[in-house]
């Protein structure tokens, strides 16, 4: 079957081959071609057909976008199930702020890393609790990494108006993306974000220095802040009397919200299949492991067909393909001879039922963090999240560094001691860009490739926002003008770049840890 127009996102390259081993594990893959079939008794226009590959937040987003648009969608993911890794572990944040990169977040992270030798070399305290960690062997020995931390390294160190230009457009981009993703959590008389465990009560930033110096307000936020002292800390938030180190004032960001990633992108993907204006179809258990590239308009490279374990998907001339990935994008983009800026960035989550056995008081009633552990409250489900691990595309939690998490959260939650130490831990690979811009847009090396990845940390929050990007580029229609951010500014444009003999050499390296 020839595919009409295709998105990929979570492929679960995890397994892709160094590049001399590829070639022959491509040999190998099955040449029969591989059918996917939309619901014909769906509205969707047949001869607008699209495929997303990829059942996180950004994929399944995507699909629902592109169907309201009257497209025939079908979502090719490699897991058994939406949202399956990177989605269901996320805090649940939606804060319409931005994390950048700046000098202070490389300082936290060279400090993490090399305790010891930066609090010579950059003098201050080390950092109390490391919430940077990394994996030496696997890093340190992929060039990919090299290459990322050196871009990360020196955006953070020298930044210019182009970036400090684009950090604005982010968070112009963020305030728009809030506003859609609040808009299908409150629609339909709240259907959504009952089944997302959706919160209005706000966050909490913990502080613990002299509270006379702690002032409303943060970098490149929009979020409306009010810091609470004393008493009316507890008052506010009781569960906070239980930690073990109390806190002497609270970044309260009153009007912030929250959902459960997870719940959300099930729920949506849940919708896409049974409301019947969305013509969107789910294939599980299908993972890219080829990409055929020809010559097309322009005479700019063109994907023609991807190899799949179940088969090869036929692209024709006019399919427009949308690496929606996650942090395997840069594994995905390798096979096309690009390098993607994107590194994984692997956060530890446990998840939990709200217990009945302990008080109501005592828990919390919205997300409380201290910038190491963070506590959400998302209905009847509670998470505790932290760490960012770099090590590779291993989804597996470290024994050490998960000792020290619990360590950690048993500190600030201890009357969850008995959740906290039952409940096995989940991690997701957060997609982190190395300048903090989320990559959103069309590839100019290929007459037929976007991508819609990133930024990292609390990304998944601009999920509806990004599919209703893709959706209006996808369809030609306009962006900046109707929705209040020069688009520009976050595309992929000078940041995914051509690099084969690069990508072949991290082909071969990602081997290794296979």
């Amino acid at each position: 079957m020839v595919v009409g127009k295709l998105i990929l996102g979570g492929l679960g390259l995890g397994t892709a081959a160094g590049y001399a081993k590829l070639v022959h594990v491509q040999s190998l893959l099955p040449k029969t071609s591989l059918a996917i079939n939309t619901n014909s008794s769906k509205k969707g226009n047949k001869d607008k057909k699209i495929i997303v590959v990829g059942g996180g937040c950004l994929g399944v987003s995507t699909a629902y976008k592109l169907a309201k648009k009257g497209y025939s969608v079908s979502v090719i993911e490699s897991r058994s199930a939406a949202a399956d890794e990177c989605s269901s572990c996320a805090a649940g944040g939606m804060q319409r702020s931005n994390p950048m990169v700046s000098r202070e977040k490389w300082v936290s992270v060279i400090k993490c890393m090399f305790p010891r030798l930066s609090s010579i070399v950059l003098g201050g305290e080390p950092e109390k609790f490391n919430f940077f960690q990394i994996s030496f062997l696997k890093t340190v020995t992929d060039p990919h990494f090299l290459r990322w931390i050196s871009a990360f390294s020196y955006g953070s160190l020298f930044p210019n108006e182009d970036l400090k230009k684009k950090q604005g457009e982010m968070l112009k981009f963020t305030d728009f993306a809030i506003d859609e993703i609040k808009n299908t959590l409150e629609s339909d008389y709240g259907v959504m974000g009952k089944k997302s465990g959706y919160s209005q009560r706000g966050a909490m930033a913990l502080v613990f220095s002299d509270p006379s110096q702690v002032k409303p307000g943060a970098k490149n936020s929009h979020e409306p802040q009010k810091i609470i002292t004393g008493d009316d800390i507890f008052k506010q938030e009781p569960s906070i009397k239980e930690m073990t180190h109390k806190p002497t004032a609270v970044r309260f960001d009153y009007k912030a919200l929250a959902a459960d990633s997870e719940r959300f992108t099930k729920a949506l993907a849940e919708k896409c299949v049974t409301d019947p204006t969305l013509d969107v179809t789910f294939v599980y258990d299908t993972k890219v492991q080829g990409i055929d590239v020809n010559s097309g308009h322009d005479g700019l490279p063109s994907i023609s067909a991807l190899n799949t374990n179940r088969g090869v998907i036929k692209v024709d001339s006019d399919t427009q393909v949308v690496a929606a990935a996650g942090s395997w994008t840069p594994q995905l983009l390798a096979l096309c001879g690009l390098y993607a800026p994107v590194y994984p960035l692997k956060g530890y989550c446990i998840p939990m039922q709200v217990p009945k056995n302990v008080p109501e008081e005592k828990l919390p009633s919205r997300i409380v963090s201290d910038e190491v552990v963070y506590t959400s409250r998302l209905g009847d489900q509670i998470r505790v999240t932290s760490i960012g691990e770099f090590s590779g595309w291993n989804t597996k939690p470290d024994v050490n560094v998960d000792k020290r998490f619990r360590e950690a959260a048993l500190e600030r939650m201890p009357q969850l001691t008995e959740q906290i130490q039952s409940h096995p831990t989940r991690c997701g690979l957060r997609p982190y860009v190395s300048d903090g811009i989320v990559l959103l847009g069309r590839v100019e090396l290929f007459s037929n490739l976007l991508v819609n990845c990133g930024p990292g940390s609390n990304g998944w929050k601009i999920c509806e926002g990004a599919g209703e990007v893709i959706a209006r580029l996808v369809a030609n229609e306009d962006i900046d003008k109707p929705l209040g951010f020069e688009s520009e500014y976050l595309s992929p444009k000078g940041r995914v770049v051509s690099a084969p003999i690069f990508s072949k050499i991290c082909l071969s390296r990602w081997q290794i840890d296979m």
